[in-house]
Formats: structure tokens, sequence, C-alpha cells
């Protein structure tokens, strides 16, 4: 844990190659955050990078406020970039892989994997009081299977007090059992681009109206709903675009439900632990005849590269290029 009080002495801080396995967390704390993985606060351009954090948080008995495994609040240009965050828990709330939290603005995760975490993989989260949270990027990531008791979902939305608007998520891959995006608060200007979303309930499940969806690929493994909250229910993809106007470009139609014929591992042991290893990861890309290649819109400052660290050619859909 990593957390500063006067932004001009705490800048540029750099947690590179490390290891946050197995902090169950103080079963005797019951007002602060505990059993976290890597956590960093009130800091001005910290970069984490090639870290994997695992089998945290299954001893920290808070109910608010749970442990994840990497994760920032009160951050300005905060970078989570090449880590693994997997195998994460929680008696309570949150256990999830990735988060940009409270007051965080001008935050980048990316080329990020996330996997077999009892929250959702990436969480965009605003705690009660805490300072703007604006600004923010979500990219090139991957999470498969995570959320198995919170949230649900491979992204997840939270909004617990004021001031949370304006990120981009694109490019990403998630592959989940039950939702590929959960959102328990309307939030405004969250915007989906050149994602693959792939789930076994709902691919969209919560309050998601102030949200923009544009040229993304859907595809349920299951026979539910496409999406819907507590109150409506598109039972596919054209019934939810018809009604919601998402998925169009220049008043153009976007977005596919279609099979991405992705790469997928027979079990989550198959996947990496160590960062250094992303880079040779074969799943998750997108197999010959998917409607993914070549299909992305052009995004302006992507990065320039892919989940692999190849250099950005193409337009595709999802994390690599192909």
């Amino acid at each position: 844990s990593v957390c500063g009080w006067d932004n001009d002495l705490c800048k540029n801080i750099y947690i590179g190659y490390c290891t946050a396995d197995n902090n169950p967390g103080d079963p005797k704390n019951l007002d602060n955050h505990s059993g976290n993985g890597i956590v960093v606060g009130g800091l001005v351009g910290c970069l984490i990078e090639f870290c994997e954090a695992s089998n945290n948080g299954w001893d920290m008995p808070r109910t608010g406020n749970g442990p994840v495994g990497i994760w920032g609040w009160n951050c300005d240009k905060l970078t989570i970039q090449n880590c693994i965050s997997h195998d994460n828990k929680s008696p309570g709330t949150d256990g999830g892989g990735f988060d940009l939290d409270g007051g965080c603005t001008n935050s980048i995760m990316q080329y990020n994997l996330s996997y077999d975490n009892a929250g959702c993989g990436y969480l965009l989260c605003q705690y009660p009081e805490a300072p703007l949270w604006k600004n923010n990027i979500v990219r090139y990531n991957i999470s498969y299977n995570d959320g198995s008791k919170n949230m649900q979902s491979g992204i997840g939305l939270w909004d617990g007090g004021k001031g949370i608007s304006d990120a981009l998520v694109y490019n990403n891959v998630i592959v989940n059992p039950r939702h590929a995006v959960f959102a328990s608060h309307d939030i405004s200007g969250i915007i989906y681009r050149n994602n693959i979303f792939v789930s076994g309930c709902e691919i969209l499940k919560g309050h998601l109206k102030k949200s923009r969806f544009q040229n993304n690929l859907y595809w349920t493994t299951g026979n539910r709903p496409f999406a819907g909250d507590d109150k409506t229910s598109h039972s596919t993809f054209e019934a939810w675009t018809k009604s919601t106007g998402e998925e169009t470009v220049n008043g153009k139609p976007s977005g596919f439900f279609a099979d991405p014929l992705l790469i997928l591992p027979e079990s989550s042991k198959q996947l990496p632990t160590d960062p250094a290893k992303l880079a040779e990861m074969p799943f998750f890309r997108p197999g010959p005849g998917s409607k993914c290649l070549g299909a992305g819109m052009e995004i302006k400052d992507n990065g320039g590269k892919d989940f692999n660290g190849r250099e950005l050619k193409s337009k595709n859909i999802g994390a690599y290029e192909n």
C-alpha cells in the first residue's frame, strides 16, 4: 500500500515486477481496508506494471469497501499495465481484479489480465464524498470468469456518491459465464467501443442508459435476454438497439451480434500467472473468419500497441492485432 497526502511530494511513484500473494486481511480491522494486493492513493503520475496479485482478501470481514487485487484511489495520471490479478477474494464486497476507485482522474488500466476473481475484473467506482472521478481509460485488457460472487461481470460500475463521469472503455475482451458489464448506478459519459463481450446470461446488466455503446461485438453462450435492469428487459440485440438507439455511429448501425470465434483456454489453469508471460499467451484472439477482424472503429490516441505489445496497424475489435 502506497498513500500520499501532499500531491506536491508524492509524484512519479514506480511499482514494478512485484508479487502480492495470499494477503488474507486483518480480521480485527473493521474500519479500514485490509487484504488488498497492491493499492495506491493520493498520488500523481504513479506507474504499476508487470505485477501479480493473487489469492488476497479471503479473511477481510468488513462488509463494505472490500479488498481488490490491484487498484488506486484519489490518483491523477495513474497507469496500471501488463499486470495479472487472479483468484482474489472477499467475504464481503469487491474482491475483484483491478479498480480505478474514488477520485481517480486521467488514469489508465491497459494490457492487463484478470481471471477467477470473486469480484469483477475491472471496477470503475466512486466512494461517498470522494473527489472528482473523470477522464479515465480502460483499454486492451482481458477478463475471464470474473465476478463469481460480486457484480458477476467482467466490467463493473458503482457510484456511492457523486462526481463520477466520462471514461473510454475500448478494445477489451470480456468472457464471463454471467454478465460482461454490470452497472449498479447509471453513470454519465461511459463510452464502450471495439470491445468483445461474451457471456452466459444477460450480456449487459443494470443501469446503462447514460452509457454509449459503439462498434462492439456481442455473443452469448446461454439462453437469456440480451440486456436488462430491474425494470426493463431486451430479449435480443436487435430489440435492444431499436429501443435504446445504441450501436449507431453517425446515424448508421454499428456493432455485431456474432460468435467472435475466440481461442479460449480449456481451464484457467492454462492462463499465465507470471506477467512476463503475457505476450506469449495464445488465448482470447479471434480465429479465422471472425467478424472482429478489420471491423474496429478508429480511436485516436489509442496507445499505439495491442495486448501483445505489437504496433497497431489494422483496426480490429478486441485486444489483439492479428
